[in-house]
């Protein structure tokens, strides 16, 4: 097992993972790139959805695919819906129109800068392809298998075996300062890699070179 995988930090606040995971992913690619606490926020602040739950806002894909474009890497989104990302967890009209809203704009404009953009199901021959071109996959799933938690969280899958999926968590429940490396069976990953009644999947797949749209 290497042991650089498991040096990168636990995210240092709750609703950080998609950044903590997008800091892993370009730190495979440009070793010089930094994973400190200003980068995480500053990930957080560029790629957070205005999730109209409780708490903070988590990253959504487009916002994550954008900020991996600023920092010079190619960036694909794959989903299993066009439907207004994390909305249909959320209750009140209002707050699902200012959500639509934001999806909206951050979709545009990450098309915009170049970001690949399709829908499919996410499964392990997608991540594993995608893997053997050098790209980095981070993978939306729920925490509620891995935690109890009933909430969305962002992972960065780094292997893909004949019987299980490997991924770095950036939540450590043990409240150690790194991050954890888990692995799971295929089966179990299709599981919990989805979010919400409608069973939301998706994948922001960066690489230093061109971006996969299958």
């Amino acid at each position: 097992m290497s042991t650089r995988r498991l040096r990168y930090p636990a995210q240092r606040l709750d609703f950080t993972c998609g950044a903590s995971a997008l800091m892993y992913a370009v730190a495979r690619l440009v070793p010089t790139a930094g994973t400190g606490l200003q980068e995480e926020i500053g990930i957080w602040r560029e790629a957070n959805t205005v999730y109209m739950g409780a708490g903070h806002p988590g990253c959504g894909p487009y916002g994550l695919a954008l900020a991996a474009r600023r920092r010079g890497l190619q960036a694909s989104v794959l989903r299993n819906t066009d439907a207004v990302f994390l909305a249909a967890t959320v209750r009140l009209p209002a707050h699902r129109a200012i959500m639509a809203s934001e999806h909206a704009r951050m979709r545009h404009a990450a098309l915009q800068a170049g970001v690949r953009d399709a829908h499919a199901d996410i499964d392990r021959w997608r991540m594993s392809d995608r893997i053997a071109r050098g790209e980095q996959p981070i993978v939306l799933v729920s925490l509620a298998r891995l935690t109890g938690e009933h909430a969305p969280h962002w992972v960065l899958v780094d292997a893909i075996t004949p019987d299980t999926v490997r991924f770095i968590d950036p939540w450590n429940d043990t409240g150690g300062p790194t991050a954890r490396r888990r692995e799971v069976a295929h089966g179990e990953f299709a599981r919990i890699a989805r979010f919400g009644r409608i069973g939301e999947r998706a994948l922001v797949s960066v690489g230093a070179g061109r971006s996969s749209t299958s």
